[in-house]
């Protein structure tokens, strides 16, 4: 972890396939290897540590690091353009955890890269209600007003 919080990706990645060699990588060992992946711009085997790692993690139950290594395979999936598997990925993550503001901010960015203006406008507005006070989902209804009417203008 301390490479991670360094920077030092490439030796994070290293260290991963050397311990890979002598024994399988537990959860947490592929989460930081997806993680370093992703910052790399190694999208693709970011997303297949990442699932390993959910797949080890649901064996094993722990619910907060579960979250974690989906909202980071979201990430990866997000940066390697693969919208429409991160909003299914971020949907099903709000349904099991409604509380979690940074899920519904996550999913409405990544529904608004989608050009799927009309759904992150609807979960945007219902996200606003539930948490009038959040500067960031104040800005993103901001930034879907503007792009739905430019959208409207054009197709006008």
């Amino acid at each position: 972890m301390q490479l991670i919080n360094r920077e030092r990706y490439a030796d994070v990645i290293a260290r991963c396939e050397k311990q890979r060699e002598h024994a399988a990588l537990s959860a947490t060992c592929l989460h930081i290897l997806g993680t370093a992946q992703i910052r790399l711009g190694q999208f693709d085997a970011s997303i297949e540590a990442l699932k390993c790692a959910a797949e080890k993690c649901a064996v094993d139950s722990d619910d907060g690091q579960s979250l974690a290594i989906l909202n980071e395979l979201c990430k990866a999936y997000f940066s390697a353009r693969r919208y429409a598997d991160a909003a299914d990925l971020l949907a099903s993550l709000v349904d099991q955890h409604p509380q979690q503001v940074e899920l519904h901010r996550n999913l409405i960015l990544v529904l608004e890269k989608a050009n799927r203006l009309d759904d992150a406008t609807k979960r945007c507005e219902s996200a606003s209600r539930r948490w009038p006070d959040d500067e960031q989902l104040a800005f993103q209804f901001g930034d879907l007003n503007m792009a739905t009417e430019t959208w409207t203008s054009a197709a006008e």
